[in-house]
């Protein structure tokens, strides 16, 4: 049953990837790129567009466009005197590092991620800027300050997150094993707690500062505890399960309050969920408590916390810089008191509405005023409110190529092609590889290069080595070819994302920098597959390559081009007319095979076979 159960999952995780990530894309028109690493408000001047190549000096600035995330951000352009977009210009939008956004649809469903608020693979965030005659999203100006004709909003919504990313958890364990696919569980967490034989856990603080109505009973809404935990054994056991993982709020004076208590088996993924009173936190800082309690009789108990978050209603307070949520009211428009914070410049945008807007925000009486009309569907919107000191300036902005176009690999002759993914570190020495395999001696094949810097920003959400990009590019080409691909060729070292941080490989790309630049195309997965960057294109081929694959691990053009004339010098050795005997073709079986494994007991094992 659970064999039926994984080969289902399997499947279904597969079916995440019917879209390719690049349908944003118009490529009939430039696109230039740039990094964001915090989520924050950001301006682009006019000058900064001119020296970045940009002609903002020759089109209208209502065809001004940013995408991010796969998708178009709302904008506010900020005009001087004259209606042209001229030097003393400039664009504000609101902008959101990277998280697990996109790491989600490498399981086999969504919520099976075990962090998604740290990613897989990189913090930055690239976003892009286009422009084009069609409609652009924008902020819409609000001005309304008639703030007697609105009661007064009593609360917003305020969230405080702590994720963890000390270690990371490979998921199922099959003996010393793991399947290179990503599983709930998989993914970054903090420190092992083992409650086996003894009680083990650990407090962990989240500020809950301007609690609403605190020690009152004001019919506040709930506050929501969110959590994810894993389990990281998988001990025998004859009772109810192996782990037992529970959690509570510290209240003080050996004040426990509980809110989550779990038992279950073998290596999984716990979401925990607990909507409570508002007064059992603490105003300020709220403590939190996860225990892993030995109450099962087992050998061993190792849990670990990927990530915990409270949300509760807040007293509007302002600050330099602030994010929360507001809920739909009967009335049409809440005016909001943000108390306190000094008389300092501010800007407001609202997302999550029909529209988004740029509200009004003026300061008397010791606090920041503002009036938000309401979502108007049902959702609740955010609010983002920064010191205009603080609003960051773009820089480094460059064309996604060279020439700012995209490659539009739906117009390719995709049939028979035979595909290499490269990084443009070896570019030279790939396109002496790809004209080999193009020329009668190499085959005479249908050769499709694409550099993998450039697949990461088309179908890899703007994420620099995430494999996505590359699958996701990989199943277009597979889908627009009406004879399928004959062959992939990867063309450089890879190195995984994370390692074990006792491993003899060092720590991987995710947590090293070293390793961030030697990696030139990553593989998929722990322990890295290449197969998987083709399969599940269709249920023909949930467990093998679509694609017939292979990789070249070379760092730099000399490794290449050194292992390119080996391959010329054995293929051209091979002859339709050559004797294939023991004495004339021996020599070709004389080969080097590498094994080995993490443990004595695999390379143990290896050196057997």
């Amino acid at each position: 049953m659970n064999k039926i159960l994984t080969l289902l999952l399997l499947l279904l995780s597969f079916g995440a990837f019917s879209q390719y990530g690049n349908e944003w894309i118009n490529y009939n028109q430039k696109y230039y790129s740039f990094k964001i690493v915090k989520d924050g408000i950001y301006r682009l001047s006019y000058e900064d567009l001119l020296a970045a190549g940009i002609p903002v000096n020759t089109f209208p600035h209502q065809h001004i466009k940013v995408f991010g995330k796969e998708k178009e951000v709302p904008l506010y352009i900020e005009l001087g005197s004259t209606p042209a977009f001229d030097s003393t210009d400039f664009i504000e939008f609101y902008a959101e590092r990277n998280n697990g956004w996109l790491d989600e649809q490498l399981y086999a469903s969504p919520s099976d991620i075990a962090n998604p608020e740290y990613s897989l693979y990189n913090d930055t965030l690239i976003y892009f800027i286009t422009w084009s005659p069609s409609p652009s999203l924008r902020y819409f100006k609000e001005t309304d300050n008639n703030y007697s004709a609105y009661n007064t909003t009593r609360y917003v919504w305020n969230k405080s997150v702590k994720a963890y990313s000390n270690k990371y958890y490979y998921g199922t364990t099959e003996g010393v094993g793991h399947r290179s696919i990503y599983e709930a569980g998989e993914g970054w967490g903090g420190g092992t707690y083992n409650g086996g034989a003894n009680w083990s856990g650990g407090y962990h603080n989240l500020s809950t500062p301007n609690i609403y109505g605190y020690g009152q009973n004001l019919n506040q809404p709930n506050a929501v505890f969110k959590s994810k935990t894993i389990s990281a054994s998988n001990a025998s056991f004859s009772g109810p399960g192996n782990h037992h993982g529970a959690w509570f709020i510290n209240q003080g004076g050996g004040t426990l309050y509980d809110l989550t208590d779990t038992i279950f088996n073998g290596y999984k993924s716990i979401y925990h969920e607990k909507q409570f009173n508002v007064n059992e936190l603490n105003n300020g800082t709220s403590s939190f408590l996860f225990q892993v309690t030995p109450d099962l009789n087992v050998a061993s108990d190792r849990q670990a916390i990927n990530y915990l978050s409270i949300e509760y209603p807040q007293s509007p307070t302002s600050a330099n810089y602030l994010e929360v949520e507001l809920d739909d009211h009967s009335q049409g428009k809440n005016y909001i008191q943000f108390a306190g914070g000094g008389s300092a410049d501010r800007v407001c945008y609202v997302l999550g509405g029909n529209v988004p807007r740029k509200t009004r925000m003026e300061y008397f009486n010791g606090a920041w005023h503002t009036i938000i009309p309401n979502a108007n569907n049902g959702n609740r919107q955010k609010i983002i409110i920064s010191r205009t000191s603080l609003i960051s300036n773009v820089t480094d902005i460059e064309p996604v190529t060279p020439s700012g176009y995209f490659t539009d690999y739906s117009q390719v002759n995709a049939d028979s092609a035979y595909i290499i993914v490269y990084n443009k570190k070896i570019e030279a020495g790939t396109f002496q590889y790809a004209a080999y395999r193009g020329s009668v001696a190499g085959g005479q094949n249908n050769v499709l290069t694409a550099e993998v810097k450039e697949l990461y920003l088309q179908y890899g959400g703007g994420i620099e080595k995430h494999v996505l990009g590359i699958k996701r590019f990989l199943h277009h080409i597979y889908d627009i070819a009406q004879v399928k691909p004959a062959a992939l060729l990867v063309l450089g070292k890879g190195v995984r994302e994370a390692n074990p941080p006792n491993s003899t490989f060092g720590l991987g790309t995710r947590k090293n920098n070293g390793a961030y630049q030697m990696s030139l195309v990553p593989s998929y997965g722990y322990p890295s597959s290449d197969i998987l960057l083709t399969t599940g294109f269709t249920p023909q081929y949930s467990w093998v390559p679509a694609i017939p694959t292979g990789r070249v691990s070379v760092k730099d053009n000399n490794e290449l081009i050194n292992y390119l004339n080996k391959v010329k010098e054995f293929e051209l050795a091979q002859d339709q007319n050559s004797v294939y005997t023991k004495d004339e073709k021996e020599w070709q079986k004389k080969i080097l095979h590498f094994g080995g494994g993490l443990l004595q007991h695999s390379k143990t094992c290896l050196k057997l076979i």
